[in-house]
Protein backbone atom coordinates (compact mmCIF):
# COMPACT_ATOMS: atom_id res chain seq x y z
CA UNK A 1 0.00 0.00 0.00
CA UNK A 2 1.54 3.22 -0.89
CA UNK A 3 1.17 6.78 -1.67
CA UNK A 4 -2.27 8.10 -2.29
CA UNK A 5 -2.76 7.44 1.48
CA UNK A 6 -0.26 9.94 2.61
CA UNK A 7 -1.45 12.74 0.46
CA UNK A 8 -5.07 12.87 1.62
CA UNK A 9 -3.72 13.21 5.16
CA UNK A 10 -2.15 16.44 3.97
CA UNK A 11 -5.54 17.72 2.90
CA UNK A 12 -7.06 16.72 6.24
CA UNK A 13 -4.36 18.64 8.06
CA UNK A 14 -5.20 21.72 6.01
CA UNK A 15 -1.89 21.73 4.16
CA UNK A 16 -3.50 21.88 0.73
CA UNK A 17 -5.87 24.48 -0.56
CA UNK A 18 -9.25 23.55 -2.07
CA UNK A 19 -7.70 23.31 -5.51
CA UNK A 20 -5.20 20.64 -4.50
CA UNK A 21 -6.39 17.29 -3.24
CA UNK A 22 -10.01 18.11 -4.11
CA UNK A 23 -8.96 18.24 -7.71
CA UNK A 24 -7.09 14.96 -7.37
CA UNK A 25 -9.89 13.13 -5.56
CA UNK A 26 -12.47 14.06 -8.14
CA UNK A 27 -9.83 13.03 -10.70
CA UNK A 28 -11.02 15.90 -12.89
CA UNK A 29 -11.77 13.02 -15.22
CA UNK A 30 -10.04 14.68 -18.16
CA UNK A 31 -10.80 18.31 -17.53
CA UNK A 32 -7.16 19.20 -16.93
CA UNK A 33 -6.92 19.35 -20.69
CA UNK A 34 -9.32 19.60 -23.58
CA UNK A 35 -10.73 16.10 -24.12
CA UNK A 36 -9.89 14.42 -27.39
CA UNK A 37 -12.38 14.85 -30.18
CA UNK A 38 -13.38 11.23 -29.92
CA UNK A 39 -13.15 9.13 -26.78
CA UNK A 40 -13.87 5.49 -26.21
CA UNK A 41 -16.59 4.17 -23.94
CA UNK A 42 -14.17 3.70 -21.03
CA UNK A 43 -13.17 7.39 -20.96
CA UNK A 44 -14.64 9.82 -18.40
CA UNK A 45 -14.52 13.10 -20.36
CA UNK A 46 -15.78 15.64 -17.83
CA UNK A 47 -17.20 16.27 -14.35
CA UNK A 48 -20.77 15.46 -15.35
CA UNK A 49 -19.70 12.02 -16.58
CA UNK A 50 -17.67 11.41 -13.44
CA UNK A 51 -20.47 12.23 -11.01
CA UNK A 52 -22.99 10.26 -13.06
CA UNK A 53 -21.06 7.15 -12.01
CA UNK A 54 -21.81 7.74 -8.30
CA UNK A 55 -24.94 6.62 -6.46
CA UNK A 56 -26.16 10.09 -5.52
CA UNK A 57 -29.29 8.70 -3.86
CA UNK A 58 -27.20 7.65 -0.87
CA UNK A 59 -27.91 9.82 2.13
CA UNK A 60 -24.21 10.35 2.86
CA UNK A 61 -23.75 11.84 -0.62
CA UNK A 62 -26.52 14.42 -0.24
CA UNK A 63 -24.11 17.42 -0.35
CA UNK A 64 -22.57 16.00 -3.54
CA UNK A 65 -26.01 15.53 -5.09
CA UNK A 66 -27.02 19.12 -4.34
CA UNK A 67 -23.85 20.50 -5.93
CA UNK A 68 -24.21 18.25 -8.98
CA UNK A 69 -27.82 19.30 -9.45
CA UNK A 70 -26.65 22.93 -9.61
CA UNK A 71 -23.72 21.94 -11.86
CA UNK A 72 -21.42 23.55 -9.33
CA UNK A 73 -18.48 21.28 -10.06
CA UNK A 74 -16.07 22.94 -7.64
CA UNK A 75 -18.52 22.41 -4.77
CA UNK A 76 -19.26 18.87 -5.94
CA UNK A 77 -15.56 17.96 -5.91
CA UNK A 78 -15.10 19.55 -2.51
CA UNK A 79 -18.07 17.62 -1.10
CA UNK A 80 -16.80 14.37 -2.64
CA UNK A 81 -13.34 14.92 -1.13
CA UNK A 82 -14.83 15.60 2.31
CA UNK A 83 -16.94 12.45 2.02
CA UNK A 84 -13.87 10.33 1.27
CA UNK A 85 -11.98 11.84 4.18
CA UNK A 86 -14.70 11.45 6.81
CA UNK A 87 -16.74 8.38 5.85
CA UNK A 88 -16.73 5.40 8.20
CA UNK A 89 -17.21 2.77 5.47
CA UNK A 90 -15.53 1.32 3.56
CA UNK A 91 -12.60 1.25 5.97
CA UNK A 92 -8.94 0.53 5.36
CA UNK A 93 -6.75 -1.58 7.61
CA UNK A 94 -5.19 1.42 9.39
CA UNK A 95 -5.96 5.08 9.83
CA UNK A 96 -4.28 8.45 9.72
CA UNK A 97 -5.26 8.54 13.39
CA UNK A 98 -2.58 5.85 13.92
CA UNK A 99 0.06 8.12 12.43
CA UNK A 100 2.20 8.54 15.56
CA UNK A 101 2.12 4.81 16.39
CA UNK A 102 2.94 3.80 12.82
CA UNK A 103 5.85 6.20 12.55
CA UNK A 104 7.14 5.06 15.96
CA UNK A 105 6.96 1.41 14.90
CA UNK A 106 8.65 2.26 11.62
CA UNK A 107 11.50 3.92 13.50
CA UNK A 108 11.88 1.13 16.06
CA UNK A 109 11.51 -1.86 13.74
CA UNK A 110 12.61 -0.63 10.33
CA UNK A 111 15.05 2.17 11.04
CA UNK A 112 12.72 4.97 10.05
CA UNK A 113 11.80 6.50 6.70
CA UNK A 114 15.00 8.43 5.94
CA UNK A 115 15.52 6.48 2.74
CA UNK A 116 12.05 7.44 1.52
CA UNK A 117 12.72 11.09 2.35
CA UNK A 118 15.95 10.97 0.34
CA UNK A 119 14.13 9.40 -2.60
CA UNK A 120 11.32 11.95 -2.32
CA UNK A 121 13.87 14.75 -2.44
CA UNK A 122 15.21 13.23 -5.64
CA UNK A 123 11.69 13.32 -7.08
CA UNK A 124 11.42 17.01 -6.14
CA UNK A 125 14.70 17.55 -7.97
CA UNK A 126 13.42 15.43 -10.92
CA UNK A 127 16.39 13.12 -10.54
CA UNK A 128 15.07 9.71 -11.59
CA UNK A 129 16.83 6.36 -11.76
CA UNK A 130 14.63 3.77 -13.45
CA UNK A 131 15.73 0.42 -14.88
CA UNK A 132 19.29 1.34 -13.92
CA UNK A 133 19.22 4.45 -16.14
CA UNK A 134 19.51 7.89 -14.50
CA UNK A 135 17.88 10.96 -16.01
CA UNK A 136 17.49 14.54 -14.88
CA UNK A 137 14.09 15.76 -16.06
CA UNK A 138 12.55 19.20 -16.22
CA UNK A 139 10.25 20.40 -13.43
CA UNK A 140 7.19 20.05 -15.66
CA UNK A 141 7.99 16.57 -16.88
CA UNK A 142 8.04 15.54 -20.52
CA UNK A 143 6.37 12.17 -20.03
CA UNK A 144 7.42 10.59 -23.31
CA UNK A 145 11.05 9.67 -22.75
CA UNK A 146 13.09 7.22 -24.76
CA UNK A 147 13.72 4.34 -24.63
CA UNK A 148 10.08 3.31 -24.50
CA UNK A 149 10.36 1.02 -21.46
CA UNK A 150 11.79 3.90 -19.40
CA UNK A 151 8.75 5.94 -20.43
CA UNK A 152 6.47 3.16 -19.26
CA UNK A 153 8.11 2.90 -15.84
CA UNK A 154 8.07 6.69 -15.39
CA UNK A 155 4.31 6.68 -15.96
CA UNK A 156 3.73 3.88 -13.42
CA UNK A 157 4.41 6.32 -10.52
CA UNK A 158 6.06 3.92 -8.07
CA UNK A 159 8.02 6.93 -6.78
CA UNK A 160 4.80 8.46 -5.44
CA UNK A 161 5.16 6.11 -2.48
CA UNK A 162 8.36 7.89 -1.50
CA UNK A 163 6.67 11.27 -1.83
CA UNK A 164 3.79 10.11 0.33
CA UNK A 165 5.91 8.55 3.06
CA UNK A 166 8.08 11.66 3.17
CA UNK A 167 5.03 13.87 3.56
CA UNK A 168 3.55 11.64 6.23
CA UNK A 169 6.78 11.66 8.22
CA UNK A 170 7.67 15.33 7.88
CA UNK A 171 4.50 17.26 7.04
CA UNK A 172 6.54 19.14 4.42
CA UNK A 173 4.05 20.71 2.06
CA UNK A 174 6.43 20.56 -0.90
CA UNK A 175 5.88 16.79 -1.16
CA UNK A 176 2.11 17.16 -1.31
CA UNK A 177 2.33 20.05 -3.75
CA UNK A 178 4.59 18.02 -6.02
CA UNK A 179 2.17 15.11 -6.00
CA UNK A 180 -0.57 17.42 -7.23
CA UNK A 181 1.69 19.04 -9.82
CA UNK A 182 2.84 15.69 -11.24
CA UNK A 183 -0.73 14.38 -11.40
CA UNK A 184 -1.95 17.54 -13.15
CA UNK A 185 0.91 17.48 -15.63
CA UNK A 186 0.45 13.80 -16.45
CA UNK A 187 -3.31 14.07 -17.02
CA UNK A 188 -2.87 17.20 -19.14
CA UNK A 189 -0.17 15.61 -21.32
CA UNK A 190 -1.73 12.14 -21.65
CA UNK A 191 -5.44 12.36 -22.50
CA UNK A 192 -7.35 9.11 -22.75
CA UNK A 193 -6.94 7.90 -26.35
CA UNK A 194 -9.86 7.03 -28.57
CA UNK A 195 -8.83 3.40 -28.28
CA UNK A 196 -6.14 1.55 -26.35
CA UNK A 197 -2.74 1.69 -28.03
CA UNK A 198 -0.05 -0.95 -27.96
CA UNK A 199 2.26 0.67 -30.50
CA UNK A 200 5.78 1.11 -29.18
CA UNK A 201 6.79 4.76 -29.34
CA UNK A 202 3.24 5.97 -29.96
CA UNK A 203 1.87 8.71 -27.73
CA UNK A 204 -0.78 6.35 -26.44
CA UNK A 205 1.73 3.72 -25.32
CA UNK A 206 1.39 4.90 -21.69
CA UNK A 207 -2.22 3.73 -21.98
CA UNK A 208 -1.34 0.11 -22.62
CA UNK A 209 -3.50 -2.09 -20.41
CA UNK A 210 -0.39 -3.12 -18.44
CA UNK A 211 0.61 0.50 -17.82
CA UNK A 212 -2.92 1.57 -16.90
CA UNK A 213 -3.22 -1.29 -14.41
CA UNK A 214 0.09 -0.66 -12.67
CA UNK A 215 -0.50 3.09 -12.66
CA UNK A 216 -3.94 2.60 -11.16
CA UNK A 217 -2.38 0.56 -8.37
CA UNK A 218 0.04 3.40 -7.59
CA UNK A 219 -2.66 6.07 -7.68
CA UNK A 220 -5.04 4.15 -5.45
CA UNK A 221 -2.25 3.18 -3.09
CA UNK A 222 -1.75 6.88 -2.55
CA UNK A 223 -5.43 7.33 -1.86
CA UNK A 224 -5.37 4.72 0.87
CA UNK A 225 -3.50 7.20 3.04
CA UNK A 226 -6.73 9.07 3.36
CA UNK A 227 -9.03 6.23 4.21
CA UNK A 228 -10.10 5.41 7.75
CA UNK A 229 -9.07 2.08 9.18
CA UNK A 230 -9.51 -1.28 10.78
CA UNK A 231 -11.79 -3.72 8.82
CA UNK A 232 -10.71 -5.41 5.57
CA UNK A 233 -14.13 -6.90 4.85
CA UNK A 234 -15.87 -3.48 4.91
CA UNK A 235 -19.31 -5.01 5.11
CA UNK A 236 -19.27 -6.18 1.50
CA UNK A 237 -19.66 -9.90 0.88
CA UNK A 238 -17.86 -11.22 -2.19
CA UNK A 239 -18.40 -14.99 -2.07
CA UNK A 240 -15.28 -17.04 -2.70
CA UNK A 241 -12.97 -14.04 -3.09
CA UNK A 242 -10.72 -14.80 -0.12
CA UNK A 243 -10.50 -18.49 -1.01
CA UNK A 244 -9.29 -17.59 -4.49
CA UNK A 245 -6.91 -15.00 -3.10
CA UNK A 246 -5.39 -17.52 -0.68
CA UNK A 247 -4.73 -19.88 -3.60
CA UNK A 248 -2.52 -17.20 -5.17
CA UNK A 249 -0.14 -17.60 -2.23
CA UNK A 250 -0.35 -21.40 -2.51
CA UNK A 251 0.66 -21.11 -6.15
CA UNK A 252 3.76 -19.11 -5.17
CA UNK A 253 4.57 -21.69 -2.49
CA UNK A 254 4.27 -24.56 -4.95
CA UNK A 255 6.60 -22.91 -7.47
CA UNK A 256 9.14 -21.83 -4.85
CA UNK A 257 12.60 -23.20 -5.57
CA UNK A 258 14.92 -24.39 -2.75
CA UNK A 259 16.82 -21.08 -2.85
CA UNK A 260 13.56 -19.23 -2.12
CA UNK A 261 13.02 -17.83 -5.61
CA UNK A 262 10.12 -18.23 -8.01
CA UNK A 263 10.67 -20.21 -11.20
CA UNK A 264 11.29 -17.58 -13.88
CA UNK A 265 8.84 -18.91 -16.45
CA UNK A 266 8.11 -16.60 -19.36
CA UNK A 267 8.62 -12.94 -18.56
CA UNK A 268 7.93 -13.59 -14.87
CA UNK A 269 11.50 -13.15 -13.70
CA UNK A 270 14.60 -11.04 -14.03
CA UNK A 271 17.55 -13.39 -13.96
CA UNK A 272 16.29 -15.74 -11.21
CA UNK A 273 16.28 -13.06 -8.48
CA UNK A 274 12.63 -13.36 -7.52
CA UNK A 275 12.34 -14.23 -3.83
CA UNK A 276 8.81 -15.13 -2.75
CA UNK A 277 9.55 -14.80 0.97
CA UNK A 278 7.85 -11.42 1.46
CA UNK A 279 4.79 -12.54 -0.46
CA UNK A 280 4.45 -15.72 1.59
CA UNK A 281 4.95 -13.79 4.83
CA UNK A 282 2.11 -11.52 3.79
CA UNK A 283 -0.04 -14.58 3.08
CA UNK A 284 0.85 -15.97 6.50
CA UNK A 285 -0.46 -12.82 8.18
CA UNK A 286 -3.61 -12.63 6.10
CA UNK A 287 -4.60 -16.28 6.43
CA UNK A 288 -2.77 -17.34 9.59
CA UNK A 289 -0.92 -20.04 7.66
CA UNK A 290 2.05 -21.64 9.53
CA UNK A 291 3.32 -23.12 6.26
CA UNK A 292 3.48 -19.71 4.61
CA UNK A 293 5.17 -18.37 7.74
CA UNK A 294 7.82 -21.11 7.50
CA UNK A 295 8.80 -19.83 4.06
CA UNK A 296 8.43 -16.16 4.89
CA UNK A 297 11.15 -13.73 5.98
CA UNK A 298 12.46 -13.57 9.54
CA UNK A 299 11.46 -9.92 9.85
CA UNK A 300 8.40 -8.04 8.68
CA UNK A 301 8.58 -6.27 5.35
CA UNK A 302 8.11 -2.51 5.52
CA UNK A 303 4.99 -2.61 3.35
CA UNK A 304 3.17 -4.73 5.96
CA UNK A 305 3.24 -1.84 8.42
CA UNK A 306 1.02 0.10 6.04
CA UNK A 307 -1.25 -2.89 5.48
CA UNK A 308 -1.81 -4.04 9.06
CA UNK A 309 -0.78 -1.18 11.33
CA UNK A 310 1.88 -1.00 14.06
CA UNK A 311 0.80 -4.28 15.72
CA UNK A 312 2.00 -6.29 12.73
CA UNK A 313 5.43 -7.01 14.23
CA UNK A 314 3.92 -8.80 17.24
CA UNK A 315 1.34 -10.57 15.05
CA UNK A 316 4.05 -11.99 12.83
CA UNK A 317 6.25 -13.01 15.75
CA UNK A 318 3.37 -14.93 17.37
CA UNK A 319 2.63 -16.96 14.26
CA UNK A 320 4.58 -20.21 14.65
CA UNK A 321 6.17 -21.61 11.46
CA UNK A 322 5.54 -25.14 10.30
CA UNK A 323 7.11 -26.75 7.26
CA UNK A 324 4.66 -27.49 4.41
CA UNK A 325 4.09 -30.99 3.14
CA UNK A 326 6.09 -31.57 -0.03
CA UNK A 327 4.16 -34.12 -2.04
CA UNK A 328 4.36 -33.71 -5.83
CA UNK A 329 2.08 -30.99 -7.15
CA UNK A 330 0.21 -31.00 -10.42
CA UNK A 331 -1.26 -27.57 -11.27
CA UNK A 332 -3.71 -28.41 -14.05
CA UNK A 333 -4.90 -24.87 -14.79
CA UNK A 334 -1.37 -23.53 -15.22
CA UNK A 335 -0.20 -26.86 -16.70
CA UNK A 336 2.83 -27.06 -14.43
CA UNK A 337 4.13 -30.03 -12.44
CA UNK A 338 6.46 -29.79 -9.43
CA UNK A 339 8.40 -32.40 -7.45
CA UNK A 340 10.66 -31.80 -4.43
CA UNK A 341 12.38 -33.71 -1.62
CA UNK A 342 11.97 -30.98 1.00
CA UNK A 343 12.12 -27.24 1.69
CA UNK A 344 15.75 -26.70 2.73
CA UNK A 345 18.33 -25.10 0.42
CA UNK A 346 19.82 -28.50 -0.50
CA UNK A 347 16.52 -30.13 -1.42
CA UNK A 348 15.96 -31.74 -4.79
CA UNK A 349 13.55 -29.80 -7.02
CA UNK A 350 12.05 -30.42 -10.45
CA UNK A 351 9.71 -28.15 -12.37
CA UNK A 352 8.05 -29.36 -15.57
CA UNK A 353 6.43 -26.75 -17.85
CA UNK A 354 3.62 -28.18 -19.96
CA UNK A 355 1.90 -24.86 -20.69
CA UNK A 356 1.18 -23.95 -24.32
CA UNK A 357 2.40 -20.80 -26.05
CA UNK A 358 0.03 -17.93 -25.24
CA UNK A 359 1.74 -15.00 -26.98
CA UNK A 360 2.54 -11.76 -25.19
CA UNK A 361 4.79 -12.53 -22.22
CA UNK A 362 5.13 -16.23 -23.03
CA UNK A 363 8.42 -17.84 -23.99
CA UNK A 364 8.72 -20.74 -26.41
CA UNK A 365 9.54 -23.14 -23.58
CA UNK A 366 6.99 -25.92 -23.95
CA UNK A 367 8.04 -29.06 -22.04
CA UNK A 368 10.94 -27.27 -20.36
CA UNK A 369 12.53 -28.85 -17.27
CA UNK A 370 14.09 -26.87 -14.39
CA UNK A 371 16.19 -28.87 -11.89
CA UNK A 372 18.19 -28.09 -8.76
CA UNK A 373 19.78 -30.18 -6.01
CA UNK A 374 21.98 -28.18 -3.67
CA UNK A 375 22.67 -25.87 -6.59
CA UNK A 376 20.98 -24.96 -9.86
CA UNK A 377 21.49 -27.63 -12.51
CA UNK A 378 19.04 -26.78 -15.29
CA UNK A 379 17.77 -23.20 -15.21
CA UNK A 380 15.17 -21.04 -16.87
CA UNK A 381 17.03 -17.99 -18.21
CA UNK A 382 14.34 -15.58 -17.05
CA UNK A 383 14.29 -12.15 -18.63
CA UNK A 384 15.81 -8.70 -18.31
CA UNK A 385 14.79 -5.18 -19.27
CA UNK A 386 12.76 -5.12 -22.46
CA UNK A 387 15.09 -2.40 -23.71
CA UNK A 388 17.84 -5.01 -24.02
CA UNK A 389 18.08 -6.86 -27.35
CA UNK A 390 18.67 -10.23 -25.68
CA UNK A 391 15.33 -9.96 -23.85
CA UNK A 392 13.43 -9.11 -27.00
CA UNK A 393 14.97 -11.86 -29.07
CA UNK A 394 17.15 -14.55 -27.51
CA UNK A 395 15.60 -15.19 -24.08
CA UNK A 396 12.18 -15.84 -25.59
CA UNK A 397 13.44 -18.41 -28.08
CA UNK A 398 13.32 -22.17 -27.70
CA UNK A 399 17.11 -22.27 -27.83
CA UNK A 400 17.35 -20.43 -24.49
CA UNK A 401 15.36 -23.08 -22.62
CA UNK A 402 15.80 -26.68 -21.50
CA UNK A 403 13.71 -28.34 -24.16
CA UNK A 404 14.25 -31.11 -26.68
CA UNK A 405 14.77 -29.69 -30.16
CA UNK A 406 14.51 -31.88 -33.24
Amino acid sequence: MSLIHRLLCARRAGAWGPGGVTWILAMLAASAASPPAQVSSFAVPDEAAFFSLLDLERADLAPVKIAVAGRDWAAAKQAWAEHLQTRLEPRWTWSHRNRAAILRACQEQLGGVDQHIREADRVLARDFNLLGVSKKLEHHVEWLQGPIEWTHVLSRFAYWRDLGLAYWATGKQAYADDFVLLARDWIADNPVPSKPSTARGARGSVWRTLEAGIRGDSWFEAMELFMDAPDRANGYDVPGLLDRHEKMFEFLMNLRQPDGTFVSVGDAGFGRRNSVADSLGLGALMYQRPDFRFLGPNKCAESWLWLFGPGVFDQYARLKPQAPTFTPRLLPDAKYAVMRTGWDADAGFLFFDCAPWRGGHSHRDSLQVVVSAGRELLIDPGNYSYDQPLSVHYFRKTEAHNVLMV
